[in-house]
């Protein structure tokens, strides 16, 4: 009995200095390399979870910040050109690192979507997250609708008929933001109401682009542990970067 306490013991004893071990190599690793392992990492989780939501046009932000159990993390930030598309966020995706091993915790999305990450992230085939903007509706001038005495006078039903023509005559006109309704794949019945006819979409280049990196993205990645964390020993891999606001045609 005595023998069997004592090797549960060692293995308690290795493990907790391997998770120590870990830790400090991350913590002391140069932050140019950090930096580097952690954008890898998130690049890696945003074009396998929701790779409409990859974009590259701005460098990625780091920044600090706190997770569950006031853990201390490092926040990757992927931000969207707002002339192009419009999320319900500020950012296209982000995805929170504890900073003393680097494992991903946490992967937010543009559209609101977050997923909480497991240790064996890598292994899950997802069900990828759907592009989606922000929410959008029929924008109007406000027009009060009058009613004549006439009408009035004809009682409560005359009343009802009046408003329902004022109303549709109204709604047949052009809303303020009709050409962005269009673009969002709106199309106008014959009632005045609109109705979506298409899931939203990246923009077109966008679309390309992202295609392009997810080919870029090998199935076993060196640089990535097991469980996730990233092996400071490996550096990611070179990644080829072309301006991603430009459309390869053919000659």
């Amino acid at each position: 009995m005595k023998i069997i306490i004592q090797i549960i013991l060692i293995i308690f004893v290795l493990a907790n200095n391997n998770a120590t071990v870990n830790a400090q190599s991350f913590e002391s690793t140069p932050d140019k390399l950090r930096d580097s392992l952690l954008i890898a990492t998130a690049r890696e989780l945003i074009l396998k979870f929701g790779p409409d939501y990859y974009r590259d046009v701005f460098e990625p932000v780091i920044e600090r910040t706190v997770v569950s159990q006031r853990r201390n993390a490092f926040r990757v930030v992927f931000l969207y050109d707002p002339e192009e598309e419009q999320l319900n966020a500020d950012y296209a995706a982000d995805v929170h690192l504890l900073e003393d091993t680097g494992r991903p915790m946490l992967l937010r999305f543009g559209n609101g979507k977050t997923i909480v990450l497991r240790d064996d992230w890598r292994t899950i085939v997802p069900e990828p997250v759907p592009y989606e903007e922000y929410t959008i509706r029929p924008i109007y001038d406000v027009v009060s609708v009058l009613i004549p005495e006439d009408i009035e006078e004809q009682g409560e039903q005359a009343v009802k008929e009046h408003v329902e023509r004022e109303v549709l005559r109204f709604r047949l006109r052009d809303p303020v933001n009709r050409d962005e309704l269009i673009r969002r794949g709106f199309e106008r019945r014959n009632d005045g109401e609109w109705i979506r006819t298409r899931p939203d979409m990246p923009p077109p280049h966008r679309r390309v682009h992202i295609q392009q990196q997810r080919i870029h993205i090998p199935h076993d990645r060196p640089d990535i542990l097991p469980d996730g964390r990233p092996d400071i020993e490996r550096r990611p891999p070179d990644i080829e970067r072309r301006p991603p606001d430009i459309e390869r045609r053919p000659e």
